[in-house]
């Protein structure tokens, strides 16, 4: 196999890397934020039920926010290592399918105890996600338009605040905290997969 170096490519392919790697990292990691925007709002009592379906008090809503995060941290390190030592793209893609399934058997938990796996085996698929963008976006920029591209990537934060938070508090009203969590991922998941 022929490594060929991103930084001495023509013209048009310079062109191709912030019209094909900047988009598709934007709406991977949109994509995520929403997902933390649903849990947000699902976790609200006046405007969900989710607390009193899974029988949750004010510390076990605490626990299910925070254990997602537990797990987002565990691989953080060993992602970046991964993506650098074996390749970026297909760790990305191995961990973007466990995170679709993770989403959807968050909307799927009965019980707290359900739901919190889920939420904790959710941040490990997301984890590798963050560090293995990173080494991709280092990968495909120099030095020098490297900062400007991470921070069209990082621009999902508000982005999908914005977008996420009407769309999510329409679908709780009407279909409750669960069909939401289940619509929502479920139109995320193939853009994941694109």
């Amino acid at each position: 196999m022929r490594f060929v170096n991103p930084f001495s490519t023509s013209a048009p392919m310079k062109q191709q890397r912030w019209l094909r790697i900047i988009p598709v990292a934007l709406i991977m990691y949109t994509i995520s934020y929403v997902d933390r925007t649903n849990i947000s709002l699902a976790l609200d009592p006046e405007i969900s039920t989710m607390m009193k379906d899974l029988f949750m008090d004010d510390r076990l809503k605490g626990e299910a926010a925070g254990i997602f995060f537990f797990g987002y941290m565990l691989l953080q390190i060993p992602g970046g290592y991964w993506a650098r030592r074996w390749s970026a793209r297909k760790l990305i893609s191995i961990f973007l399918i466990s995170w679709g399934v993770c989403a959807v058997g968050c909307g799927l938990a009965h019980t707290f105890r359900q739901f919190e796996v889920m939420r904790f085996l959710l941040g490990v698929a997301e984890s590798g996600v963050f560090p293995a963008t990173l080494v991709l976006l280092a990968n495909w920029f120099p030095r020098s338009e490297r900062a400007r591209a991470n921070a069209y990537w990082i621009l999902c934060q508000p982005l999908a605040l914005v977008a996420a938070s009407p769309f999510t508090s329409q679908l709780l009203k009407v279909y409750g905290w669960q069909r939401m969590m289940l619509a929502t991922n479920q139109l995320m998941t193939p853009l994941l997969m694109t």
